[in-house]
């Protein structure tokens, strides 16, 4: 395929982006929309191998933060052509070319992202997808500072009982030993290629680079710990049975080694953090110099070299701890995610989407007094219709646009980057409320915003509830802290794994309205939830009083609350983790 050539009357090829495992890749653009989407091409003919559509088998199942999204799939007689997400940024590998290693710890920090990729991968049921072909090529650091894994040409689901499954797949140097004949490839495998991925990361030097001792040789031009050669063996270990047995296991060890590090006073020195974000260093700045920002001789010149301090460390959370698009699933509690959501656009320059998918009990319009309608003059026959109604009708005519999502939303005056869709009110109006449809509308609103949060009943029976708990990044429970409630959820956690493979680990649990002289404690919470309850967020007789005002209670938030927001908002990266700034200011303003 050549630039400017059309595929399939859709797409327009722009480049060439490179050549993945089994397959050439392009960056294109959707003509209708004008939207960036990448397209991997796959020769049948010339690709020879029986595992040549895993793949796009693969890729349909696949709903995760760090992973490339499908959009769609075509096919003709001789290639098939995989639409997926377009990620922006630069190849870990064309990195390394600038900067020569990476500081352990943002190295680190990327490990912990890729642990918890391969965790996801490797939950799959009835049996683990195993990735195989880990390597700095394959790893995309984008602007915002997350590290996400592309191409799957070589991915395949574990067949338990198989004594051997690979022939020459994977990249030399990278790939564990099973995968050349050995022996099966398991999650062992993908670990052997992460140790190998850490290891060129932390040094500049390739898997062919090293000789003798690989201990010693890390240690060669690399400030690395002790503890970080250990993690690095332990995963590189030519007999499987020697290494980490799961993710879990070695990301454990990983943060452990995190936490260690976190006092050392290390700094990214290798991008600048005011690119990033010019007016938050500047701020720190005049906050040491002076409300008038000025500074003098040698207090002037500290103020320079701390400056610049600050600019590498800045980096360091733009390049690890930046934000990512998401899409948040709130189940049966509206007034929670309308807080959520509110915060989420008031203390962010973020495009936040608001989708009322309760059809039974839309109330967005109540807890944010909002209009249930958009402005008279949208278009000819959708007065007195709600957001909803009107995106549906438009997706049932294929002319949801951008521009059409925007007009149909309704935005409050002080907030103009929150984007409320309000629900359906009229019970009578779903000849348009397909499953397909509202599929089709979760995929439009991730590609037009940044944060994407989705409102649904409890009820497990409900398909909008279902579609949405399965197509979203992250599922919030945010119910009252007692047994009773706790234990329902839990119940539907468990069916909804069995039966829609829904799973748990993205499930996440918040104390709603938490008492802590009335409710159970959060060691409690913690060990109910499986480890998977992320925050409370305190009761407030204020928020009773503004359920029935005209101003929202979001609005006249107490500090104490919002800064329970900010840690939970901290946990999806949409604002950076609690205590970041202050950890910055004692590093780079110390005496």
């Amino acid at each position: 395929m050549k630039p400017k050539e059309i595929l399939e009357g859709k797409y327009r090829i722009i480049k060439t982006l490179g050549q993945g495992g089994m397959g050439k890749v392009y960056l294109v653009e959707n003509i209708r929309l004008g939207t960036l989407w990448t397209v991997k091409k796959i020769d049948r003919k010339s690709g020879g191998n029986a595992g040549l559509p895993t793949e796009p088998d693969i890729l349909r199942k696949l709903n995760h933060p760090a992973l490339p999204r499908v959009f769609d799939i075509l096919e003709d007689s001789d290639n098939i052509y995989i639409i997926f997400d377009y990620i922006e940024g630069i190849s870990l590998d064309k990195k390394l070319e600038e900067v020569g290693n990476f500081p352990e710890e943002v190295v680190i920090e990327w490990a912990c992202q890729l642990c918890d990729v391969l965790s996801y991968l490797h939950s799959f049921k009835p049996g683990p997808i195993i990735y195989r072909d880990m390597k700095p090529s394959n790893i995309i650091l984008t602007p915002e500072g997350r590290v996400k894994l592309i191409d799957f040409g070589t991915a395949r689901e574990y067949k338990e009982g198989a004594e051997s499954d690979t022939t020459y797949i994977g990249t030399r140097g990278y790939a564990a030993p099973e995968q050349y004949g050995c022996g099966q490839t398991d999650v062992t495998s993908d670990i052997y290629s992460l140790g190998m991925t850490l290891r060129h990361l932390l040094t500049g030097k390739g898997p062919g680079e090293f000789t003798g001792n690989t201990g010693a040789a890390m240690a060669t031009g690399a400030n690395l710990s002790y503890k970080m050669e250990k993690i690095v063996s332990k995963c590189t270990m030519q007999n499987p049975r020697d290494r980490y047995q799961s993710v879990t296991e070695l990301k454990k060890d990983i943060e452990n080694l995190r936490v260690m590090d976190s006092e050392a006073d290390k700094h990214v020195d290798y991008e600048d953090a005011e690119s990033y974000n010019k007016k938050g260093s500047r701020r720190f700045i005049r906050d040491r110099a002076g409300e008038d920002g000025s500074n003098s001789g040698s207090e002037g010149k500290r103020m320079e070299d701390r400056s610049e301090s600050f600019k590498k460390s800045f980096s360091s959370f733009a390049m690890h701890g930046g934000f990512r698009k998401v899409i948040l699933t709130i189940w049966d509690n509206a007034e929670f995610g309308c807080e959520l959501a509110y915060i989420a656009a008031r203390f962010t320059d973020l495009n936040v989407a608001l989708i009322d998918l309760d059809l039974l009990s839309p109330k967005i319009d109540l807890l944010l007094n909002t209009n249930k309608y958009p402005f008279k003059g949208f278009t000819e026959g959708l007065f007195n219709k709600s957001s909803l109604d009107i995106l549906m009708d438009a997706l049932e005519k294929n002319t949801l646009t951008h521009e059409v999502f925007m007009k149909s939303a309704i935005r409050r005056k002080e907030l103009k980057n929150l984007f409320v869709i309000t629900g359906n009110y009229n019970l009578n109006n779903y000849e348009y409320y397909s499953d397909d449809n509202l599929i089709k509308l979760i995929e439009k609103a991730y590609q037009f915003f940044d944060v994407v949060v989705l409102l649904v009943n409890r009820s497990i029976y409900d398909s909008y509830t279902v579609i949405s708990l399965i197509k979203s990044d992250y599922n919030l429970i945010a119910v009252r802290a007692d047994a009773g409630n706790l234990r329902e959820f839990n119940r539907y956690l468990l069916f909804l794994e069995e039966k829609q493979q829904i799973l748990l680990n993205k499930c996440k649990f918040v104390a709603f309205e938490y008492d802590r002289n009335l409710n159970i404690d959060k060691k409690s919470l913690d060990e109910i939830t499986g480890g998977n309850y992320i925050g409370s967020i305190s009761y407030s007789s204020k928020r009773i009083r503004y359920r029935n005002c005209s101003s929202p209670y979001a609005k006249h938030m107490e500090k104490e609350v919002i800064s329970e927001y900010f840690a939970i908002l901290s946990r999806f990266n949409i604002l950076p983790r609690p205590g970041f700034f202050s950890v910055l200011r004692k590093r780079i303003f110390k005496a």
